[in-house]
């Protein structure tokens, strides 16, 4: 698919370059207005005569070859190797909230019945996690948080995450403690929170459920410290 389409704009740039290209004498008006001079019209460049001789000649395998070397290098930027301590670690990261589609349970009518609400420490916006290193990164951070969870709640909202609490329901508080490592996650689509990236580097909590048996809400969470090593894309 890909020789296919290079072969055609090939085709057409030398259709284009032979209509043009002719080295042919061509009337036009002369300066007096009745007479004629004769120009020619400016020669095929040099640098596609191979090509065209390669199509020419029914070397498609050379005539793509000659494209790609025709493509300007990538440019790749510089890597940054950032040491993150307790103290920068808001320079880099920032709390979110998303829902994960991946652990999404429906009923057979297509209605939600149970879904986990992600919270995750990620890479602001403005940087670029460096992906020939991003399984070099690792940042680990100490967290500190408390929940709740409401055991058999009512009225419970997935699409607006609402619920009233059930009256003879139980409710369980919990404090805890908690390193977590940095990890590469691959999304795969624009998720609800989170941008276009397909893996985004981030320091989670646990899952939390939301469905009509329980629902665990996150009433707090704190940085107790953190430290580790990103490699990330110099901005220009």
């Amino acid at each position: 698919m890909k020789k296919t389409g290079l072969l055609l704009l090939a085709a057409v740039l030398v259709f284009t370059l032979c209509a043009c290209g002719s080295a042919s004498p061509v009337p036009v008006p002369g300066g007096n207005g009745t007479g004629t001079e004769v120009v020619e019209v400016e020669k095929i460049p040099e640098k596609y005569a191979g090509l065209i001789a390669s199509i020419e000649a029914g070397d498609y395998d050379g005539a793509v070859a000659i494209i790609d070397s025709m493509r300007p290098a990538p440019v790749i930027p510089d890597i940054v190797e950032v040491a993150v301590t307790t103290e920068n670690f808001f320079d880099y990261f920032e709390y979110k909230e998303y829902v994960d589609e991946s652990l999404t349970m429906r009923d057979e009518a297509g209605n939600i019945t149970n879904l986990f609400v992600i919270y995750s420490y990620v890479l602001k916006d403005g940087y670029t996690l460096a992906a020939v290193k991003a399984a070099d990164c690792a940042v680990a951070a100490d967290i500190t948080y408390e929940y709740i969870t409401y055991g058999y709640p009512e009225n419970v909202d997935f699409v607006n995450r609402t619920f009233t609490k059930a009256e003879d329901g139980t409710e369980i508080s919990e404090s805890l403690d908690i390193t977590l490592q940095g990890k590469l996650v691959d999304h795969g689509t624009v998720i609800e929170g989170l941008g276009a990236e397909e893996q985004v580097y981030e320091i989670t909590l646990p899952a939390f459920m939301f469905s009509n048996f329980a629902v665990q809400e996150l009433r707090s969470v704190e940085l107790v410290s953190a430290g580790g090593t990103l490699y990330l894309y110099k901005n220009p």
